[in-house]
């Protein structure tokens, strides 16, 4: 038996990445709505690839805010 896993199957849910990286969901929903989290849309929500996961895990989750920019 082999151990493959589809792109899908690989993927967390929202609430499964927000469990391991310890956020509110709805935070983890807003940085996907960012950009700042690449997420797949599946069904009504959405679905986290493993490769996105561990780059979260290893580097944290991305900040980046046009609201902090000074206006010139």
């Amino acid at each position: 038996m082999t151990n493959k896993a589809t792109q899908t199957d690989a993927a967390l849910t929202v609430e499964e990445l927000a469990a391991r990286i310890k956020y509110h969901p709805e935070s983890v929903r807003r940085a996907i709505r960012q950009g700042r989290i690449h997420a797949l849309p599946f069904g009504a929500g959405w679905r986290i690839p493993a490769q996105e996961v561990a780059r979260i895990l290893t580097t944290g989750l991305p900040y980046h805010s046009a609201r902090g920019k000074a206006m010139a």
